[in-house]
């Protein structure tokens, strides 16, 4: 079947890997927020704003930070938005939200966190172009990638809610830290033995990090 072939791919079966956890890592995290928001502040306020600062950056910052990924190591920038969203866990281990300096620190890590989105939702599809020369295989890779992405955040939200059900709001947060780190730990193997196969830009053909974000918004609103 075509779907082992890939699978027998060994940077492809450690970027699944990571793609799987990342998104059962942001399920359990995204319900767990919710949940400190709600029973630390019993505020609707707070979890709007908890909200706020995870999709706002992803959004308002996406074009912009998506760049970075021709520019620079695509693989070094998911490592490191891995660690940055370990951070807001590590954080709320260690620390109970006790004053307002706390909570702004806090907020300040879910702003850094959204804004790592787009590092690694477009990494994971231009590591995948990396990976295979064909059209077919990629598409064959990129289907795997959707259908892990609902069967994970299903399984995530089911097994979050019964965590945070028992009353194990720490243990969410290492768990999710845990996770996030292991992801990074994945990346940083990806990085020693991958070499990218293709290289989608020219090299002597110096094009502005502002000029290919003009463009590239050209296309978005230009282009049928």
């Amino acid at each position: 079947m075509n779907y082992i072939r890939i699978l027998k791919n060994k940077v492809f079966r450690q970027l699944f890997t990571s793609i799987i956890l990342t998104n059962l890592a942001n399920s359990i995290s995204s319900i767990s927020l919710i949940w400190i928001a709600y029973n630390k502040f019993n505020s609707p306020v707070v979890i709007a704003i908890v909200l706020g600062a995870l999709q706002l950056p992803n959004i308002i910052l996406g074009p912009f930070l998506g760049g970075l990924l021709d520019k620079f190591n695509k693989i070094k920038l998911m490592t490191f938005a891995n660690i940055v969203n370990a951070s807001v866990f590590l954080f709320l281990i260690f620390n109970p939200l006790a004053s307002r300096i706390d909570i702004s620190v806090f907020i300040l890590l879910l702003v850094l966190s959204g804004s790592m989105k787009p590092l690694l939702v477009g990494g994971d599809s231009m590591v995948i172009q990396d990976i295979f020369e064909s059209n077919g295989e990629r598409m064959i890779a990129n289907a795997l990638v959707i259908m892990s992405f609902d069967t994970t955040y299903i399984f995530g939200s089911l097994l979050s809610g019964l965590i945070l059900a028992l009353g194990y709001g720490v243990k969410v947060y290492a768990l999710v830290a845990i996770l996030y780190i292991f992801i990074a730990v994945i990346f940083f193997r990806i990085n020693i033995i991958f070499t990218p196969k293709h290289i989608s830009y020219d090299k002597n053909k110096d094009v502005s990090y502002v000029n290919n974000t003009k463009s590239a918004f050209k296309t978005i609103f230009k282009n049928k």
